[in-house]
């Protein structure tokens, strides 16, 4: 016998590839080249054996090559439009789409000219073989945040500038490095280019606002104004006791203290830094405790509540309150000064907290009604009856509460030497200027500014002219108003305020991206709205303090006649009753928005200087300033308030949305601008006053509308001289901008103008042009 052989056929994609004859009952075995399939486009294959699997052999048979498949990966390269490569993506599979995921690729072209990223060359489609893509850009011009192509002086680059998109005018010598620019690449350093590099922008329309001022203070001072002045004579005199010093007196006054006496009597109402305070209000005439927060001259109690929120500075308030001690030879231990500050701290405290408690609350009494018996005493001993009316707040009420029921019991002696660090506070301007200066610059090295901000910095009679105006705040107050309070410039500051009211209430009607909603509070906010102008005509009506001998009396009971006049102003109702011009005198070179109040005021040292005839310089200047106070109502953060001044969100969700979106992008653009190289602005630190500066443009120039023949080109070159400033060191830059929330002048100026047609269309300020910022990359809140 022999065995049977039969044919066995192998296949590969339906083609034979070999064949075997095999004898019945063997299991073939393969025995020719692997099997291949080529690879398409999208798989990669690998033999993977034969179909069936071979078996002893019956009969004739055939088998099939199989393959394991995988999906093929290719290369994509993405390349910028001048053939550089920008990222190589190796192993992307067959179908799946590919993505960059590197930097936006940029081109820049020119001056002024950036060109925008748009996509890539060809359209991005499924893998299906190696791919190289090429970005692609839009050619309309965008706004270039580099510094321009500025006509330089010998010897210097454009890496030689500091600023960008313009030169920052405000570093000394950069304006040594270029030549005038022109007015449609660089506006301000155009307009201001004389004056900044000859020194003369020392001059411009503040610091003549200063000057003017401290002309008219300086006049107390020489004796000039006296013969016209209610208290001229007074003020005049106390210098030369606060140069001289006068210690002796106020240690006398100290050493006949008696705590019952003094609480009991009008003594507790005469000082800065007195227990009691009365204040007019719309209440009528309110009792408050003097916790050193409703007081204009900042006292001894709010140094304590500083130390209290800032425990490293407790060993320098303490000292302090040490070398008062000892120029007035007390002779507190340190055992008492912890006791009166743990009493002083924690009532300033209190009465701090206490005002988010019924802070609207207010009781009416008679004196005779009111339930602590030392402060009715004092009360009559200022010429009240048991029948007067008197109003109290109700946080307050809480604080007279514990201050008479609790601590005065408790801590009689440490209230009494409370009083006493009080008063010498009070009096720290007789120690004279050679002790109170190194006094003054301790407070200032801690962060705690009284009024007189800086007096450490002056000497001898400059520093004891602010010591006396720190003594007698109402006082120069009050001359500088007989001085330069002009009623007719006031009625005109009136209108120009009231016009441009007016002018805002149509503006807010005309916001399109408002919903009917909150458009409406919007508008409800406005009408609402109150204002102070210039200066309080009750302060003109301070009553005349009458010493007899006025060179031979005591400083003590200067400043004790002063305290009477003031009880007798507020009696009589000659201060101010809405409190504005209580902590910002009008000789004060400011203007201001209170979100609380919805309040702004307009003090009268910047409207006397800003108010022009002209209406292009009006507008421009103070009634851009009048505008830049009203949008602070409606800035990130005034419009976190409603129109009674509480924390309330009016807007609509969607309102909303769109307001922080555009606060994002005004945020964005000016954190592009580098002030000097590698130092940039911070957006989030300017958005509001940058937002309040564009607002009261926007309502400028919309009056300026309204007028025949009215000069655009005069408006903005008086704008851009507003913001005209001196330059200072890199140093002084870099300080400036940690501690102001204001753009840098030259900013407030460039950029602010380039967001609004009318100025490109005034200058003829096309695309490429520095100051050129196209449409859709403006950056106005309203």
């Amino acid at each position: 016998e022999s065995p049977r052989k039969y044919t066995i056929t192998w296949k590969n994609e339906g083609e034979v590839i070999k064949t075997d004859e095999v004898a019945y009952g063997e299991v073939p075995v393969y025995s020719g080249d692997t099997p291949i399939k080529e690879s398409d486009a999208q798989f990669m294959y690998q033999f993977n054996g034969w179909y069936p699997i071979p078996s002893e052999v019956k009969g004739d048979a055939t088998y099939s090559a199989t393959y394991l498949s995988s999906v093929r990966s290719y290369t994509i390269t993405w390349k910028n439009y001048d053939g550089s490569i920008l990222e190589v993506d190796q192993f992307v599979n067959y179908g799946e789409n590919p993505s960059y995921d590197g930097e936006t690729p940029t081109r820049k072209v020119g001056q002024g000219f950036t060109y925008t990223f748009s996509g890539w060359s060809p359209n991005i489609e499924s893998v299906c073989g190696d791919q190289t893509y090429v970005a692609t850009y839009d050619g309309e011009p965008t706004f270039c945040f580099n510094t321009w192509d500025y006509d330089l002086e010998d010897g210097y680059t454009l890496d030689d500038i500091n600023g960008a998109p313009w030169i920052n005018t405000q570093i000394t010598g950069e304006l040594d490095k270029i030549k005038r620019p022109s007015l449609k690449d660089d506006f301000y350093t155009y307009v201001n280019y004389d004056d900044i590099k000859s020194g003369a922008a020392k001059s411009n329309p503040f610091a003549d606002c200063y000057n003017d001022v401290y002309a008219s203070i300086d006049s107390i001072y020489d004796g000039t104004c006296i013969p016209y002045t209610t208290n001229g004579d007074f003020l005049y005199h106390s210098l030369s006791k606060v140069e001289e010093g006068d210690a002796t007196s106020v240690n006398g006054y100290i050493d006949d203290l008696s705590i019952d006496d003094y609480l009991s009597s009008k003594e507790a109402f005469l000082y800065h830094s007195s227990i009691y305070r009365l204040v007019p209000s719309e209440n009528g005439i309110e009792i408050q405790y003097n916790d050193g927060y409703v007081n204009r001259n900042v006292g001894i109690n709010t140094l304590w509540f500083y130390a209290r929120s800032y425990p490293e500075y407790l060993d320098v308030a303490t000292g302090i309150v040490r070398d008062l001690d000892s120029a007035f030879n007390i002779g507190l231990t340190d055992k008492e000064l912890a006791d009166v500050y743990a009493v002083e701290s924690n009532l300033t405290y209190r009465a701090y907290a206490y005002q988010y408690q019924d802070p609207n609350k207010v009781y009416a009494y008679t004196v005779g009604e009111l339930a602590w018996p030392k402060l009715r005493a004092a009360l009559l001993d200022l010429g009240f009856t048991n029948n007067d009316k008197i109003a109290i707040h109700a946080y307050y009420e809480n604080l007279f509460n514990v201050f008479f029921n609790s601590f005065l019991p408790a801590y009689k002696t440490a209230i009494e030497n409370m009083i006493k660090a009080r008063y010498m506070f009070d009096s720290r301007f007789f120690m004279g200027p050679d002790n109170y200066q190194p006094l003054n610059k301790k407070l200032s090295d801690i962060g705690f500014f009284p009024r007189e901000e800086n007096m450490y910095t002056k000497n001898g009679h400059d520093l004891a002219i602010r010591m006396a105006r720190a003594c007698f705040p109402i006082l120069d107050e009050q001359i500088y108003i007989e001085q330069k309070g002009s009623e007719e410039t006031k009625a005109q500051v009136e209108v120009l305020i009231n016009e441009i009211l007016q002018a805002y209430e149509e503006m807010a009607n005309e916001v399109t991206w408002l919903s009917e909603s909150t458009q409406e509070r919007m508008l409800k906010k406005l009408k609402a709205m109150k204002y102070a102008c210039c200066y309080s005509d009750e302060t003109k009506q301070f009553p005349k303090i009458v010493l007899d001998n006025l060179e031979n009396v005591s400083l003590a009971n200067y400043l004790r006649a002063y305290g009477i006049a003031t009880i007798k102003a507020v009696n009589s109702n000659t201060l101010d009753v809405s409190g504005y011009f209580d902590y910002y005198p009008s000789y004060t070179v400011n203007a201001f928005y209170s979100p609380r109040d919805n309040a702004f005021i307009i003090l009268n040292a910047l409207a006397s200087g800003l108010y022009s005839s002209c209406p292009e310089e009006k507008y421009s200047m103070l009634g851009m300033v009048i505008g830049h106070e009203i949008t602070h109502a409606f800035d990130a953060g005034g419009a976190q308030y409603d129109e009674n001044g509480q924390e309330n969100n009016w807007w609509t969700s969607m309102d909303k949305k769109v307001f922080e979106a555009k606060n994002k992008k005004l945020s964005d653009f000016y954190d592009n601008i580098a002030l000097k190289k590698d130092y940039y602005v911070r957006g989030d630190d300017v958005k509001e006053e940058a937002t309040a500066d564009m607002g009261g443009l926007k309502v400028a120039i919309r009056l300026g509308k309204k007028i025949p023949n009215f000069d655009f080109e005069k408006f903005f070159i008086s704008y851009a001289k507003l913001w005209k400033r001196p330059s200072m060191d890199i140093s002084e830059i870099q300080a400036s901008a940690e501690s102001d929330f204001h753009p840098f002048p030259y900013l407030r100026g460039n950029v602010s103008l380039a967001q609004f047609d009318e100025f490109i269309n005034t200058f003829d300020i096309k695309p490429g042009d520095g100051m050129y910022i196209p449409e859709d990359q403006r950056v106005k809140i309203w």
